[in-house]
């Protein structure tokens, strides 16, 4: 999905709050790579079609869609069940998520993993 369409001179991420930015420096990352033998890094661009939107927001997340791109055609609304990739909320929502899940689910992690979650993201 493209978070930057415009209509009327607004786009989806002018409409959504960023919220803090609770990601970890880059430069911190980067710094880490050295502590050790062997670097990890991931891409978490799927996590975000795992994070499911509140039903009672559903509605703030819609689309247009035309059939075949005919614009002669009544437009098909779709609403978003899981969170775009590229909105101005996404780092916030999947630093939010792993770390809720980590203090939901952190009795039953390795320390290893708790210490990754709390250095990393």
């Amino acid at each position: 999905m493209r978070s930057i369409r415009l209509y009327g001179g607004l786009s989806l991420n002018d409409c959504l709050l960023q919220g803090p930015d609770w990601a970890t420096p880059l430069i911190d990352v980067f710094n880490r790579f050295r502590l050790g033998a062997v670097a990890v890094a991931a891409v978490i661009q799927e996590m975000l079609l795992q994070i499911k939107i509140p039903e009672d927001q559903r509605d703030a997340l819609q689309l247009l869609w035309w059939p075949d791109g005919d614009f002669q055609n009544l437009a098909v609304i779709y609403r978003l069940t899981v969170h775009p990739f590229g909105a101005a909320s996404s780092p916030f929502c999947t630093n939010f998520v792993i770390r809720r899940r980590a203090s939901q689910y952190g009795d039953n992690l390795p320390a290893s993993m708790s210490a990754s979650v709390a250095n990393n993201f």
